[in-house]
């Protein structure tokens, strides 16, 4: 929740990841900005590419209750 409260407020981000590591912690609208961490070995070369792919291939934010991909 602390995350859409933060972009709500923050209209001048258009583009997002969240690195996590708890993937429970994270709602199911913004699965699709998540890179999950492993807890013991940190973010290595393969979080790094889907951080990037995500970023590159990431839709327009629709601001509001959820954050989903503008059709």
């Amino acid at each position: 929740m602390e995350i859409k409260i933060f972009l709500e407020k923050h209209p001048e981000i258009d583009k997002f990841i969240i690195l996590e590591d708890c993937i429970e912690e994270i709602g199911e609208d913004l699965l699709p900005y998540t890179v999950v961490c492993d807890t013991d070995k940190g973010f290595k070369e393969v979080e790094y590419r889907k951080a990037v792919s995500i970023l590159r291939n990431q839709p327009e934010i629709i601001r509001g209750n959820s954050y989903q991909e503008n059709r």
